[in-house]
């Protein structure tokens, strides 16, 4: 029953980091909606 937490727990940590790198590569693809902001 811990591995189940422990495996979440990574998953979540996988998927954050893709996150923040997709959400890097679009802002310095587009930093026009940025600035609007």
């Amino acid at each position: 029953s811990l591995s189940v937490p422990i495996a979440s727990k990574l998953l979540k940590c996988l998927h954050v980091r893709l996150i923040n790198r997709y959400c890097c590569t679009m802002n310095h693809k587009s930093r026009r909606s940025w600035e609007i902001e």
